[in-house]
């Protein structure tokens, strides 16, 4: 008897060793999955933006929606849930000046002036068919953000095609992931290298443009190629310091589905270092098949992306110069 029952005792005993050892295993799997959501740099808030607009039958329209940033914060990722194969692009733009409309109100983009033209672009969706590659979304290393003022408004810029003889609803779905301002230890910025003036005459035809980033060290975040139904080759390289020519995004055959879902190239922190007096070059190439030449918005030719640390944001004509924008 005795026996037994110190058997039933080790037996109780062992039993709650492995139950101790199983909760402490799956508090040091809590532990990790926290330490390693801090060291990317997760959001701690989401704001969800998230609203319907009507697309007339045959038309091109450009909806803007407008918010505000009720305190100091970070923004330091996107996650577009849009799925609709009307939507060309969506754009998280501040707002630059007064305007006169409340939050969540939509009005026509191309009645805001020219500042809606000229505002940074701080994070941009494409209209992509379902099912939505979540490799896409953007978000940035820990420490780094866009810095976003408490008042600050900011607008949805979505553009619509409707190449249909009907009405058709669309449905803008974005998350911006947020963090206190404090906890921002770089700033982010945008850039976008243009072909300015762009003509591309009849035939096969390729422009280089030539932008660089001033006086600053960055580090890009994330680069990509826009160009529309006629291009055919894409190409970005840097002149480094050194005379070497590093290609760092290459698209041999170019696809007319890359205007609204263009490859995306992304870079953690010191991966693409583009150090001052460097140059960055971007090579299009199109096909021109009709006997007049091509301009905007017929053809474009864009490199657009993020990098930080950017006190302020970038936008360069190539050869018709370029501007250093604040924000």
């Amino acid at each position: 008897m005795t026996e037994l029952g110190s058997s039933n005792t080790h037996q109780l005993k062992s039993t709650e060793l492995r139950i101790a050892f199983a909760m402490f295993s799956r508090l040091l799997s809590l532990l990790a999955v926290l330490l390693v959501t801090s060291c990317i740099g997760a959001p701690t808030d989401i704001r969800v933006i998230d609203y319907e607009v009507t697309i007339p039958p045959a038309s091109e329209v450009f909806w803007c929606t407008f918010g505000t940033f009720e305190e100091d914060v970070g923004v330091n990722g996107l996650w577009e849930m849009t799925e609709s194969p009307f939507l060309h692009h969506q754009l998280f733009k501040p707002v630059l000046e007064d305007v006169p409309y409340a939050d969540g109100e939509t009005v026509d983009c191309l009645g805001l002036g020219d500042w809606w033209g000229t505002a940074p672009t701080l994070l941009e969706g494409v209209g992509v068919p379902p099912p939505i590659d979540p490799d896409r979304q953007i978000s940035f290393p820990v420490g780094v953000a866009f810095l976003m003022e408490a008042g600050q408004r900011y607008v949805i810029d979505s553009h619509w095609i409707n190449t249909t003889d009907e009405v058709q609803a669309g449905r803008v779905h974005m998350e911006l992931g947020m963090v206190p301002a404090s906890l921002v230890q770089h700033q982010a910025g945008t850039f976008n290298f243009d072909k300015a003036n762009l003509s591309v005459p009849p035939g096969a035809w390729t422009e280089t443009v030539e932008c660089d980033f001033g006086d600053q060290e960055v580090n890009i975040l994330q680069l990509g190629p826009h160009m529309h139904a006629h291009g055919t080759h894409y190409a970005v390289d840097v002149l480094r310091l050194n005379g070497e020519v590093e290609r760092i995004l290459e698209v041999d055959s170019w696809d007319p589905s890359f205007r609204e879902d263009p490859p995306l190239w992304n870079w953690g922190a010191g991966e693409m270092v583009i150090q001052p007096g460097e140059i960055v070059q971007t090579h299009c190439t199109w096909d021109n098949p009709s006997n007049e030449a091509l301009g905007f918005p017929e053809e474009m030719c864009t490199s657009f992306g993020a990098a930080y640390p950017m006190e302020t944001n970038i936008f360069c004509g190539g050869s018709e110069g370029g501007t250093m924008m604040p924000f």
